[in-house]
């Protein structure tokens, strides 16, 4: 399977880079007001993964559509959202939204706490829980 990174960082696709596991590796602004799908990426990509993308705040629908056009009908969409303090997903309104009008199907969710790396190769786990959801 042919597999294609992005990211808007380009320090971490250097990094994905020499791990030499990718296809493709390509600068990508999602959620941005100016980012556009470019058409050949339209619809190509039977699994959307967004591992990190939403654990900062400021996002808005426009980052799931983003995620929705290049992922081909049938396919998957899998992301990673931070909770906020009384344990909700931020996000909930837009994901509801894309739901009820048929953009996506909830398939399914796992919570758990986020592992943080500390220095060198030790690393602990917080007390901040994550939400990993498909669609």
């Amino acid at each position: 399977m042919k597999t294609t990174g992005m990211d808007c960082s380009n320090s971490l696709l250097e990094i994905a880079k020499d791990k030499d596991c990718y296809h493709h590796l390509e600068r990508k602004v999602f959620g941005h007001k100016d980012t556009v799908i470019p058409e050949e990426m339209k619809n190509k990509f039977p699994f959307v993964s967004a591992a990190s993308i939403l654990n900062n705040d400021g996002y808005d629908l426009k980052i799931f559509m983003n995620l929705i056009e290049c992922c081909q009908i049938g396919g998957f969409i899998v992301f990673a959202t931070k909770l906020d303090l009384h344990q909700r997903n931020q996000y909930e309104p837009e994901i509801k939204h894309l739901e009820q009008n048929g953009y996506w199907q909830f398939t399914s969710e796992h919570s758990f706490y986020r592992y943080d790396k500390l220095c060198g190769k030790f690393g602990n786990f917080s007390t901040k829980k994550v939400k990993v959801l498909c669609y």
